[in-house]
C-alpha cells in the first residue's frame, strides 16, 4: 500500500484529489464506516482544511470536536499522537476497552453513533502535514492493533503526498506565495519541456558554469527510473539551500519542483495581531505542538520559571487563560475564517496569499 500512495502523491493533482484517492486505498485495508482527512500547519499543529468521507458534515458537531481537541487533557489528541512512536491508535485500545473515560467519547462521539475512533498524524522530517480520524458504528467491530500499526505504517508517505500536493497547488498560482516553488518538466525521453517563471529564477542559481542544469537532470533521470517521488537538497550559488522534488506523471513525463528550503515556524500573522515577541512566538509555537513546561525549557535552554513568564504574557496578550484557550482563540480567529472561505494551504504552513492574510 506504501507502494501505491507514493504512486499517487506523484500525480499532479491536488491535495482534495490525493485524500479521495487515499482514502479509498486506505479504508479498503483497514475499514471503517467514515472518516475525516485533514492538512496540518506543521508549526502550530491545527487543521488548516477538512474533508469528511461517507458521511454528511455537521458544522456543529465539528465546532464540538474542536473545543473537545483544546479544552484539555483527553486521550489520544493529535498532539500527543505527534510525539507518540506509533503516531496512530485507537480509542478503544488506548481506553483499555472503556471509552467512556475519554470526555471526547462521553460528550460527542456515544451520542452520533461512534463505536470506536481510530486517529493519525502525518509527519516527515519530523513535521506533521496531514491527520486523518476514522469512525466504526455500533455494527462494525472496534478497530485491532493491526490496524493502527497498518496506519502508522503508511503515514509518511501520506504526508509527503500532502505536502507534495500543496507544493503543485503553489506552482500553478506562484503570484500567491512569495518565493515559490518553481517547476520543471521533462519528457520520458529527458528533453525539457516547460519551466515555469519561478522555475526559471530558481535554474538560474542552480546552473553549473556550462548551463546544464545537472542537480535537476539528475533528479529527473533517478525519478524516471526508481521511485515515484524523489527529494534532494542543492545549494544554490547564493549560499542558500534549495530542495528538488522529482515525480513521474502516469504520461511518463518527470516534473522537476524546486523550493526554497525554508525552517517552518509559527506564522507571522500570529505574531502581528497578538504582538507577540520572537521568543514568545516560540513559546506559543511550543504549546499549540502539546509540549510541556519542562520540555520547553529543555528545548529552548532556558529555566522553566521564564518559560512560564512567557506563558503569562502570552495569555495577557491573547486574552485567555490556559493553554487550550490559547489554541482555540488562535485556530477561531485565524483559522476557521479563511477554511471556510476555502482558502488553499500553503506547503510551508499557514495558506497562500489571499484578501485576508
Amino acid at each position: 500500500m506504501v507502494r501505491e500512495l507514493s504512486l499517487l502523491a506523484a500525480e499532479p493533482t491536488d491535495a482534495n484529489v490525493f485524500r479521495c484517492q487515499a482514502n479509498d486505498l486506505v479504508k479498503k485495508a483497514v475499514g471503517w464506516d467514515f472518516a475525516v482527512w485533514s492538512t496540518v500547519d506543521p508549526p502550530t499543529m491545527l487543521f488548516t482544511n477538512c474533508m469528511v468521507f461517507d458521511v454528511q458534515p455537521d458544522p456543529r458537531v465539528e465546532s464540538l470536536l474542536f473545543e473537545l481537541e483544546f479544552g484539555g487533557e483527553d486521550v489520544n489528541l493529535f498532539t500527543d499522537l505527534a510525539q507518540a512512536n506509533q503516531p496512530a491508535h485507537s480509542l478503544n485500545l488506548a481506553t483499555e476497552g472503556h471509552p467512556s473515560r475519554s470526555r471526547r467519547f462521553r460528550v460527542l462521539l456515544q451520542h452520533t453513533g461512534c463505536r470506536d475512533e481510530l486517529r493519525a498524524v502525518f509527519k516527515t522530517a519530523g513535521m506533521t502535514w496531514g491527520a486523518l480520524t476514522a469512525y466504526r458504528t455500533p455494527s462494525s467491530k472496534t478497530f485491532s492493533e493491526a490496524d493502527s500499526v497498518l496506519v502508522s505504517q503508511v503515514g509518511q508517505v501520506v504526508a509527503e503526498g500532502l505536502r507534495h500536493c500543496l507544493l503543485r497547488t503553489a506552482v500553478e498560482a506562484p503570484y500567491r506565495l512569495d518565493d515559490g516553488p518553481g517547476l520543471v518538466l521533462f519528457s520520458k525521453e529527458g528533453r525539457i519541456l516547460e519551466v515555469s517563471p519561478m522555475g526559471e529564477r530558481w535554474l538560474s542559481l542552480i546552473n553549473d558554469p556550462a548551463g546544464r542544469s545537472t542537480a535537476v537532470r539528475s533528479v529527473a533521470a533517478r525519478t524516471r527510473t526508481g521511485g515515484a517521488v524523489v527529494t534532494i537538497p542543492v545549494r544554490a550559488q547564493t549560499g542558500q539551500w534549495l530542495l528538488l522534488h522529482g515525480s513521474r506523471t502516469s504520461s511518463g513525463a518527470v516534473a522537476v519542483i524546486i523550493e526554497e528550503a525554508r525552517a517552518i515556524h509559527c506564522t507571522e500573522v500570529i505574531s502581528r495581531v497578538y504582538g507577540l515577541t520572537p521568543r514568545e512566538r516560540t513559546v506559543t509555537e511550543c504549546i499549540l505542538q502539546g509540549w510541556p513546561t519542562k520540555e520547553i525549557a529543555e528545548r529552548l535552554k532556558i529555566s522553566a520559571y521564564t518559560v512560564q513568564d512567557h506563558l503569562k504574557s502570552i495569555f495577557e496578550k491573547t486574552g485567555v487563560r490556559s493553554r487550550g484557550e490559547l489554541s482555540s482563540v488562535i485556530f477561531k480567529g485565524l483559522y476557521v475564517e479563511r477554511r471556510r472561505a476555502g482558502s488553499t494551504p500553503s506547503p510551508y504552513g499557514w495558506y497562500l496569499n489571499d484578501e485576508r492574510s
